[in-house]
């Protein structure tokens, strides 16, 4: 079975009031052009400009940055908006005309999120990035790290993946979309759904009558769990699900209450980076004992349908331990939403709202598998590292959670969400944007270990030397003609202390690493003589590149180390150099800068005005 995305983006307007008209723009547009397309919208049309941004964050992560790409240099956002102004200014007709700007993610040709800047992506959002569209691709740099890095100060609306700008004369046709939406379809045909939010509303649509069974659920999955909950607190408020207010007869479409609140997941985040990580660990135990109390609960006994869900699960592999040793018995609830994680629950004044229950189920389910996913979904799911804290450290074993009870707990897991996707392969991660296949993860690890046609040098910590082989990957042509190489390595770990690996002498390298024990892999910090660019990606100068790495024979058995050499133009790599020459250069006279202010005109001007605010604060 094979699903696909292409044509999301056109199908945006499907649920709004309004029609798309849609250019997807290469370069730069005239004014004339878009004063043309203007005029002949229809009264219930809007025209949407869509383009992959030549300076995001994904052309970046990809080696295909923007300023060396001259056709691409004028499609920025700024330009954009520049265009616009002066279309206005042109034509006064077109000089009171709304537009809205949007995000589709993680690119125009095939999106599955459509953001907005009044629904930017949240932390861990962005985690679809495992390919560029035109190659196959390691996953060597951390690109959701990096997203979550842009929106905490703001910069991702100009580093955003792509763009879309809705134009409409009429501002009430903007005001009628939608605030973000997102493509639920790579799922079984029975379960694809879209959501859109909208200002005062969340709607949740089928995309077939096939799946229109699986929307129109969700009116008894709220009145049985709203009665299941009953007594039910977190942080002192009610637990309540989230009100359908309008539910189509035929099931294509359910219409949600918007909660305005903060997600349970953003307050614990929150705490953690106050200090208060300990506080947020207890708070987690807390309510993970609240749902184990719970009066509905019952002996969990398994059925077809779970069996068909979740797997052939025998209890003895899923009881608990206690704190005595007693073996627990397996409890269950009858109807169980396992979705209940931390970023799906909204806190507002007073209560704390379960947003989504799409995933309910009407026969037992063991109590202690949402637990693990509340507690999952937190510390490690979706890409997350919140596992790393110290207060963090020790949860699963704080609440009952054995390394064995949790691998079968991930069995459950792996086999619900194969169910979903019914062992789909997703199209986009087949083929390129003009249909030629790419290479599959499992074929890349395979020629990965096929030959040794490449080495680097290890100094372990007792000052043994020794070469490693691995193997070169072809990517593909650039625009200069060359091929872009990636390097595979497993550097076995036997003794404790500081690793130096020696690198290939390149200019441009994207570098990732793990440790690996006992199957299970963790990112590893390491230091690098490079200068960093960008997440992972360093700029090199030293004939030896260098990084270093503390190594210990009771954490990792291995390390995985992957290596991508990026290749540029003189010209772009001029550009790079002159950039962290002229950061460094910053940094360091940082003080000299200083204190040239304090003896400029404008310091002096608003020396009282400092004088007060000093008072002010108490200074």
């Amino acid at each position: 079975m094979r699903t696909e995305r292409l044509g999301n983006l056109e199908h945006f307007f499907d649920s709004c009031s309004v029609k798309g008209n849609f250019w997807k723009l290469t370069e730069l547009p005239e004014i004339s052009e878009i004063r043309s397309r203007l005029a002949g919208l229809g009264s219930d049309e809007v025209l949407a400009l869509y383009w992959n941004n030549p300076y995001g964050l994904h052309a970046i992560c990809s080696g295909e940055f923007g300023f060396a790409q001259p056709g691409a240099l004028q499609l920025s956002r700024s330009r954009m908006e520049a265009l616009m102004e002066m279309t206005g200014a042109e034509d006064e007709a077109l000089s009171g005309m709304a537009y809205k700007w949007y995000y589709p993610y993680p690119a125009v040709e095939f999106p599955v999120a459509v953001f907005s800047d009044n629904r930017l992506p949240v932390g861990g959002e962005c985690d679809d990035n495992r390919y560029n569209f035109h190659d196959a691709a390691l996953e060597l740099f951390d690109e959701r790290e990096m997203t979550d890095r842009l929106l905490e100060t703001g910069q991702y609306p100009f580093l955003a993946h792509a763009y879309m700008l809705v134009i409409s004369p009429d501002e009430g046709r903007i005001d009628a979309l939608p605030e973000y939406t997102r493509f639920s379809n790579e799922r079984r045909e029975e379960m694809k759904v879209r959501t859109d939010l909208y200002r005062d509303k969340v709607v949740k649509s089928a995309f077939s009558s096939q799946s229109a069974l699986h929307v129109g659920h969700l009116l008894e999955h709220e009145r049985k769990l709203s009665g299941e909950m009953l007594g039910l607190s977190l942080l002192g408020l009610e637990m309540t699900v989230n009100r359908i207010r309008y539910m189509q007869e035929d099931g294509m479409r359910a219409e949600f209450d918007y909660v305005d609140g903060e997600s349970l997941e953003t307050r614990l985040d929150r705490m953690v980076n106050n200090g208060e990580g300990n506080t947020a660990a207890n708070l987690m135990l807390s309510f993970v004992e609240r749902l184990r109390s719970l009066p509905t609960l019952v002996p969990f006994e398994s059925s077809y349908d779970f069996r068909r869900w979740f797997g052939d699960v025998r209890p003895e592999n899923i009881t608990r331990t206690d704190t005595e040793g007693n073996r627990a018995p397996v409890m269950a609830l009858p109807v169980a939403d396992i979705d209940m994680i931390p970023q799906n629950i909204l806190l507002t004044d007073t209560q704390a709202v379960l947003i989504d229950y799409e995933w309910t189920f009407d026969f037992p389910v063991p109590i202690d598998y949402i637990v693990f996913r509340f507690l999952y979904f937190y510390l490690e799911g979706k890409y997350r590292t919140m596992y790393k804290w110290d207060a963090f450290e020790d949860l699963y074993k704080r609440a009952g959670f054995t390394e064995d009870l949790r691998q079968n707990f991930m069995m459950m897991e792996t086999h619900f969400q194969e169910y979903v996707q019914q062992a789909a392969l997703v199209l986009r991660n087949e083929y390129d944007i003009h249909g030629q296949p790419l290479i599959r993860r499992w074929q890349i690890q395979s020629m990965l270990l096929a030959e040794d046609d490449h080495a680097i040098n290890v100094i372990y910590p007792s000052k043994h030397e020794e070469s490693i082989s691995s193997v070169q990957m072809e990517r593909g042509n650039d625009v200069a003609g060359t091929r872009q190489e990636v390097y595979h390595y497993k550097i076995p770990v036997t003794e404790t202390g500081e690793m130096i690996v020696v690198l290939p002498q390149v200019r441009l390298l994207r570098i990732g690493i793990l440790s690996v024990s006992g199957g299970r892999s963790r990112e590893q910090e390491f230091l690098v003589n490079g200068n960093l660019l960008a997440g992972c990606v360093y700029s090199f100068e030293d004939i030896q590149p260098k990084l270093s790495v503390e190594v210990s024979t009771n954490q990792s058995s291995y390390l995985m180390l992957s290596l991508e050499e990026i290749p540029s133009s003189a010209d772009a790599y001029t550009e790079i150099r002159t950039a962290i020459e002229d950061y460094k250069f910053l940094a360091e006279n940082r003080d000299k800068q200083l204190e040239a202010l304090k003896s400029s005109a404008s310091w002096k001007l608003t020396r009282p005005l400092r004088s007060l605010r000093g008072e002010k604060e108490g200074k």
